[in-house]
């Protein structure tokens, strides 16, 4: 039920964080985007000898709001169906270990307009965990109790656009621990600490 609420509220804030007046109808514009790059996990979660951390295939898409605040800059939200996680190559195994996490993420970023077709951008987002799993050896387990529901974090980017189409490149860099300490003291550990950091090339087509 939490889960669901906290969907709901977060579907609201993408939506209407970018309020606009009656009379700024006609400068609010949106659309749709696409998105892949590299994901992992920065902190000590499997920090062992023999453990190479790598990045992961990272996958997003879903819908963008843009309005303007004056001539120079403008406020962007977004709604994300995002897909991040870490691969984890284990010495001595002939496979290996990947941590798939699936976000509901929300954007909210101020943009400058450096030019008519380029803009340099920066904000945060927050993020509500919909799934989580693991898998090693071609079997693939429910993860979902050793990660905290929400996720944090601050996002910097610039974006160019030619016609009706967006070119977006963008980092984003957790600030909260998405592992849930308290389940992973019962499984015999504590104080793990790790969060999460993403690379992503989005195209954008603009309505």
């Amino acid at each position: 039920m939490k889960k669901i609420i906290m969907l709901f509220l977060l579907l609201s804030l993408s939506v209407f964080a970018g309020r606009w007046d009656e009379e700024e109808v006609e400068t609010f514009s949106g659309g749709i985007k696409v998105g892949f790059g590299g994901s992992t996990l920065n902190g000590n979660y499997l920090d062992l000898d023999g453990v190479t951390k790598k990045f992961a295939v990272s996958f997003q898409f879903g819908a963008f709001f843009i309005t303007p605040i004056n001539d120079t800059l403008s406020f962007q939200s977004e709604l994300l169906l995002d897909y991040k996680g870490a691969d984890y190559d284990i010495e001595g195994i002939n496979s290996d270990l990947e941590v798939n996490l699936s976000y509901l993420t929300v954007p909210l970023l101020i943009a400058f307009k450096a030019n008519e077709n380029l803009k340099i951008y920066a904000g945060g987002y927050i993020s509500l965990l919909l799934n989580a799993e693991s898998v090693f050896d071609s079997k693939t387990s429910n993860a979902e109790k050793y990660f905290n529901d929400f996720d944090y974090g601050v996002s910097i980017g610039a974006m160019f656009k030619s016609d009706k189409l967006i070119f977006d490149f963008r980092y984003n860099h957790g600030v909260a621990n998405i592992n849930n300490n308290d389940n992973n003291e019962e499984d015999g550990s504590s104080d793990i600490d790790s969060k999460n950091q993403q690379f992503i090339l989005s195209l954008g087509y603009l309505f």
